[in-house]
């Protein structure tokens, strides 16, 4: 299902239990132009290619690489695997390279770890869920969050984890 018309696309929303507050948002609207330029059109489009589609949308795939955040769930929810394309939008958040890491490369993402390690937070569950030990790039900016550096320390530093992953 790569191309619909737009009257076509609302109604498969609506037989496929979009939200009111979506729905009534479109209602009005006659285009896929004036689909895009709505603020909340990345949401819908993700939520019509797993909800509607079932699968890739390679229509939209453009336009869902401008959120990190939709573009990690295409490719975790809808492709169910790597997206190459979204790669360099995705490492850019912290939060969403990790995620990506963790649930779609199963490991280590080299290209993203200098994005990573800049937030602590991430840093942290970077390297007790996919390094599985400690990061030793990582610490200066995990050990200055008071918060993440007690978990860091406790969880990584006095009760490391027997093994640790190798990156991919």
């Amino acid at each position: 299902m790569t191309h619909i018309s737009f009257a076509a696309a609302k109604e498969l929303a609506r037989e496929h239990g979009a939200c009111i507050g979506a729905l009534t948002a479109i209602q009005p609207m006659q285009s896929w132009t004036e689909f895009w330029q709505h603020p909340e059109s990345v949401e819908w489009a993700y939520w019509y290619a797993r909800r509607v589609i079932r699968g890739r949308w390679p229509d939209a795939e453009p336009h869902i690489l401008q959120s990190p955040e939709r573009a990690y769930c295409y490719a975790h929810n809808v492709l169910l695997g790597r997206w190459p394309e979204a790669e360099p939008a995705i490492f850019q958040v912290p939060k969403w390279a990790y995620w990506y890491a963790y649930n779609v490369l199963h490991g280590r993402w080299l290209k993203a770890e200098p994005h990573i390690l800049k937030d602590p937070e991430w840093a942290y569950q970077y390297a007790r869920d996919i390094i599985r030990g400690r990061w030793l790039e990582a610490e200066p900016t995990i050990l200055h969050d008071p918060t993440w550096a007690y978990y860091y320390t406790h969880d990584l530093i006095r009760e490391p984890r027997e093994e640790q992953q190798e990156p991919v």
